[in-house]
């Protein structure tokens, strides 16, 4: 866009770069989201969402 709206000159090396950033941009946008850890277990409490409280008080 600079080259079009500031007349900058256009080299190897500017066109190289814009292709690698586009290359990169793409990449990053169509890429598999990676597996997460099975995170039920967080703290080491059960997966069921207990708590080491009670839920009735006997007191």
């Amino acid at each position: 866009m600079a080259a079009l709206f500031l007349k900058e000159k256009l080299t190897w090396q500017v066109v190289l770069g814009a292709v690698l950033m586009v290359g990169g941009a793409i990449l990053i946008a169509t890429a598999k989201p990676a597996d997460k850890k099975d995170t039920s277990k967080k703290n080491g409490r059960p997966a069921s969402g207990t708590t080491i409280y009670e839920a009735k008080p006997t007191a």
